[in-house]
């Protein structure tokens, strides 16, 4: 099976192979394949990106089907062409996703390019009609988008380091009857649903994340953290909470 990263490479090499097909409308989706025409047997094209230029990206397709997609297609154009508007497609929409420069260099007529990972790029013409084009993504081009994608990550998480979150503490919870709320004065005591020696939840934006003693620094309450409460955990409290019934009580929680 492909790395997820070139399958995402082969997916957009298909979206770009439609755009350059247009005005003429058609279906394109990749699979992978495990190996491509012979050199004798295909037309190819190999072009590097500027964002990897040891790693070019090569499209081929049978010789007899490009003067059948062309009349398809309704155009007059050298596969050679038609393959260097693909890459170029390919090379806007790869700046577009991770707003980086990456314009297609100079390219050149070639066989298959290897090593690389081979793809199928099938153009669905409609009425059962379908054609085959080639692509051959080599490891360099594969490794520099998914760095490019990774720092484009870790720039987004850097933004919102400074957002400050509401942090409160639950020591506990429980349900009143409407007729003790109305009783309650000063001094009444509330029994709540967690023991003395149990650990509170620290929520934060309204989700538990942690639970811990409460400790006193400097004359005020903290909490030191014993446990962080894991993902799955999260989700099903929150789940839980959402899904809780109507009660005809009151929630008071400390």
């Amino acid at each position: 099976m492909a790395p997820t990263g070139v399958a995402r490479i082969a997916s957009e090499l298909a979206e770009a192979v439609a755009r350059a097909l247009l005005p003429f409308r058609a279906a394109v989706s990749a699979s992978a394949l495990g190996e491509a025409p012979g050199e004798g047997q295909s037309l190819g094209w190999a072009q590097p990106l500027s964002i990897a230029p040891g790693g070019p990206l090569w499209l081929g397709i049978r010789t007899e089907t490009w003067p059948l997609l062309q009349r398809q297609a309704g155009r007059e154009e050298p596969f050679a062409g038609f393959a260097s508007r693909v890459v170029g497609e390919f090379a806007q929409a790869v700046a577009a996703r991770l707003e980086v420069s990456c314009v297609a260099l100079d390219g050149a007529e070639a066989g298959v390019v290897r090593p690389a990972d081979l793809f199928r790029l099938d153009i669905d013409a409609g009425g059962g009609v379908q054609y085959e084009i080639f692509a051959a993504i080599p490891p360099a081009l594969a490794v520099a988008l998914e760095n490019d994608e990774a720092r484009r990550i870790a720039a987004s998480v850097d933004l919102l380091l400074d957002v400050e979150l509401p942090v409160s503490v639950s020591f506990g919870r429980t349900l009143l009857p409407v007729r003790e709320v109305l009783r309650m004065t000063t001094g009444s005591m509330i029994e709540l649903n967690r023991n003395v020696n149990d650990y509170v939840d620290v929520i934060v934006n309204n989700c538990v994340i942690a639970r811990g003693e409460v400790v006193v620094i400097e004359g005020n309450y903290g909490i030191r953290v014993h446990e962080i409460v894991s993902r799955r955990e999260r989700a099903m409290l929150q789940h839980i909470g959402r899904g809780a019934p109507l009660q005809p009580l009151v929630k008071a929680s400390v």
